[in-house]
């Protein structure tokens, strides 16, 4: 059934999980029941439905709050992070990392793709406001590293445009 947003949850501010309570509440009113609530990044444009059927799948075979599209951390892990205090002295937040000399002796990570979510609605319905209301049982289904892209800067889009013209798959 389709039904417009409202503006307190539409454009760029609007968190997802306002959006995804909104629908939530506009199916229900229309008598639907809803047990699990699904939602695509219009962002993620190399995402492959064969993965989102996968990780819909894995979800429904066990006992998960959610499920979502994960990415291997390659750059920009953790332990290569440091804090600057005020005169621009940078520490180590991982001191341990500091051990690691090579990326390949870092440990595995992974980060949210920001792709393809899978929700119990009552994660939705009962959201805290604080969280990414996935719940204490959540499914990473790791996706590769081109359908992790999102577009979210201009320099995105070029890129995306790029790897669309060359048909780059995953």
């Amino acid at each position: 059934m389709p039904f417009d947003r409202p503006a307190a949850v539409s454009g760029d501010d609007a968190s997802l999980i306002d959006v995804l309570r909104h629908a939530l509440s506009e199916c229900e009113a229309a008598g639907d029941s809803v047990d699990v609530i699904c939602s695509l990044q219009p962002t993620a444009p190399f995402l492959l439905a064969e993965t989102m059927n996968t990780c819909l799948s894995r979800f429904r075979q066990g006992m998960w709050d959610s499920a979502v599209t994960v990415r291997r951390v390659l750059h920009n892990h953790p332990y290569r992070a440091y804090d600057r205090d005020g005169d621009g002295l940078l520490r180590p937040l991982f001191p341990e990392g500091e051990r690691l000399l090579q990326r390949q002796d870092l440990p595995p990570l992974f980060a949210l793709s920001g792709g393809f979510y899978a929700r119990r609605a009552a994660l939705v319905r009962n959201w805290s406001g604080r969280d990414f209301a996935l719940g204490s049982r959540c499914l990473g289904v790791t996706v590769s590293e081109i359908e992790s892209m999102n577009i979210d800067t201009p320099m995105d889009l070029e890129l995306a445009r790029l790897l669309a013209g060359r048909q780059v798959t995953a």
